[in-house]
């Protein structure tokens, strides 16, 4: 009987762990509201530097246009030796196209990997921001991506949120 009252006078386990369970909520609605106003621009910071990361990765090479090819009726009204200084002529004008083509393709690609790389490092500042308010707003990864569950629970900062 003894044991008995002894397992009764103590709190109750459920209230204890109710109201650890509201301490909690309660903690987590007040960092919220503290974290809340600088979130937005945080996460316009995010979006842009996102969309610039995608507009950089879809970004395609455009060649300039090379030589017009030789005009075959025209062609036929030349002698044979004028035919073939016509031909030198295109052939040679086609290959210094080719070659300014080359440089100017890897000066773009060299562009290219620099602006790709830094649109990332902006994208990877974004959101060091943002796991700086709060670890969870951001998903790891390469590229980091946001976790819209919590970026919702954080707009909202409701008690139905924080459950």
């Amino acid at each position: 009987m003894g044991a008995a009252l002894l397992g009764g006078c103590g709190p109750d386990p459920r209230t204890v762990a109710e109201r650890q369970r509201l301490a909690e909520q309660q903690r987590w609605i007040q960092q919220c509201q503290q974290l809340r106003p600088r979130l937005p621009q945080l996460l316009l910071a995010f979006e842009a530097a996102e969309r610039d990361l995608a507009a950089v990765r879809a970004a395609t090479y455009t060649p300039t246009p090379g030589p017009k090819p030789l005009d075959p009726n025209e062609q036929r009204r030349l002698t044979l030796e004028d035919q073939q200084t016509e031909q030198d002529l295109h052939d040679q004008a086609v290959e210094a196209w080719r070659l300014v083509e080359d440089q100017r393709r890897e000066r773009w690609v060299r562009s290219q990997a620099a602006r790709q790389q830094q649109a990332g490092v902006e994208l990877d500042q974004a959101a060091a921001g943002l796991r700086q308010l709060h670890p969870d707003l951001v998903l790891a990864g390469s590229p980091p991506r946001l976790n819209a569950s919590e970026v919702q629970r954080f707009r909202a900062c409701s008690a139905e949120r924080f459950r």
